[in-house]
C-alpha cells in the first residue's frame, strides 16, 4: 500500500506532536511508500520511503499558502498514494475530501476528542472509516467508527527497577487545563496530608495561553503543599524517566477524552489511576476513582500506599503486560492499515 498522511507537525522537537514521528516510522515499516503533508516541518529522521511535504507554517502564517499547497500536493501526488489517513484535523477533509472522493481514494480519519465541531460533522462525509481509541473517545455515533485502541511505543516506554521510598511518589503528565481537573488532584493531595499519608506529587506540563488564568489559580491553590511540585514542560525522555521513577500516575480527565499518558505510564510499569469511565475495561476497579472527587482519589492513592511491596511490584508488572498486549504502537498501526485495506464501504 502507498499511503498519504496529513498531520499538524513532523517535528521531533514539537512539545505535543513529537510522538507522531514514531507513528510515521511504523507506517513506513508496513507501507511501500508514505507521503506526509504537514502544516509545519521541523527536525526529523525518517526512513527513505517517507516523503515530507510542508504547507509552510515554519516560514510564517498564510492561510492562502496553506490551502493552495494542500490542494497542489493532493493533486500532484495522486498517482503515488492509494489511501489517505487524516490525523486529528478534519479541516483537511473539508478542504480536500471532495477531491479524494473523486479520485476514489480510501480515506480514514483518526480522531480523539469529546467535542463535535461542524468541521468534523461535515468532513466525516468524505471518510470511509473513522479510527479512534474506544467508542467513548469519539463524540458522534456513526457506523463508520472503528475503535482501535491507542498506540504506545513500548520499545521506548519501558520499565526500570525502582528504588523503594517511604513516600508514595505520584505524578501527572498533562497540560494545565480545566479539562485535566488539576484542582481535583491538588485537593486529593490536601486530603492525603490530613490522612498522614506520606507522598510526593510532581506535575509535568504547562498551560496554553487560553488557560493562563486557570493555571495561575492552580499554582496558588497548591502553594501551601510542600509535597506538591509543578515541574513544567519536559521532553519525551524526561516524561519517560518520570514514569520510571514514580509509583503512580494520575489521570483525572473526565470521560470523553482518552489521554495517552495513561498507557505510556503503564508501559513503564507505573501504576495508572483514572476516573475516565472508558477505562473501566482497562484498569482494575481499585485503580478507578469517582470523576472530580478528590476524596475518592485520595482513598485510591492511600490504598496503593498501603500495599505490601511485593503486591505493588506485581501490580507494576501487570500494568506493563497490559500495555504491551493491548496498546502497543505496532499493533495499532496494523489495525489502522487493515481498516484502510479491507474496511471499505
Amino acid at each position: 500500500m502507498k499511503l498519504l498522511i496529513t498531520t499538524q507537525a513532523v517535528d521531533l522537537d514539537d512539545p505535543v506532536l513529537a510522538f507522531f514521528h514514531r507513528w510515521l516510522e511504523e507506517f513506513a515499516k508496513n507501507a511501500e511508500h508514505v507521503h506526509v503533508i504537514c502544516l509545519k516541518e521541523g527536525r526529523h529522521a525518517l526512513p527513505k520511503n517517507v516523503s515530507v511535504h510542508s504547507l509552510g507554517k515554519e516560514d510564517g502564517r498564510s492561510l492562502f499558502k496553506y490551502v493552495s499547497r494542500l490542494w497542489a500536493y493532493a493533486w500532484r501526488l495522486r498517482r503515488e498514494y492509494d489511501a489517505v489517513l487524516v490525523h486529528m484535523n478534519p479541516e483537511y477533509l473539508v478542504l480536500v475530501g471532495w477531491l479524494w472522493l473523486y479520485l476514489r481514494k480510501r480515506v480514514g480519519l483518526w480522531y480523539i476528542h469529546p467535542r463535535a465541531t461542524w468541521r468534523l460533522r461535515f468532513g466525516m462525509r468524505f471518510a470511509y472509516k473513522v479510527f479512534t481509541a474506544t467508542e467513548q473517545s469519539f463524540p458522534i455515533v456513526t457506523p463508520k467508527l472503528v475503535p482501535v485502541g491507542l498506540g504506545v511505543d513500548t520499545d521506548f516506554f519501558v520499565p526500570k527497577e525502582i528504588t523503594p521510598s517511604a513516600e508514595l511518589r505520584v505524578m501527572c503528565a498533562a497540560r494545565i487545563a480545566p479539562v485535566k481537573r488539576v484542582e481535583c488532584m491538588i485537593d486529593a493531595a490536601d486530603e492525603l496530608v490530613k490522612r498522614h499519608t506520606p507522598f510526593l506529587f510532581d506535575y509535568y506540563g504547562e498551560e496554553l495561553p487560553r488557560d493562563k488564568r486557570y493555571a495561575e489559580g492552580m499554582r496558588k491553590r497548591a502553594d501551601h503543599l510542600g509535597a506538591w511540585m509543578f515541574r513544567g514542560k519536559a521532553t519525551s525522555e524526561g516524561i519517560r524517566d518520570a514514569y520510571q521513577t514514580h509509583d503512580v500516575h494520575v489521570n483525572a480527565t473526565d470521560t470523553g477524552s482518552f489521554d495517552k499518558a495513561v498507557f505510556e505510564a503503564m508501559a513503564c510499569g507505573c501504576i495508572s489511576v483514572a476516573s475516565n469511565k472508558a477505562l473501566r475495561d482497562v484498569l482494575p476497579r481499585e485503580l478507578m476513582f469517582e470523576e472530580g472527587n478528590a476524596k475518592s482519589l485520595a482513598q485510591t492513592l492511600e490504598h496503593i500506599a498501603h500495599l505490601p511491596r511485593e503486591d505493588r511490584a506485581a501490580l507494576r508488572e501487570e500494568m506493563r503486560k497490559l500495555a504491551v498486549h493491548r496498546y502497543s504502537l505496532s499493533a495499532l498501526i496494523l489495525r489502522i492499515l487493515d481498516g484502510l485495506k479491507y474496511g471499505i464501504a
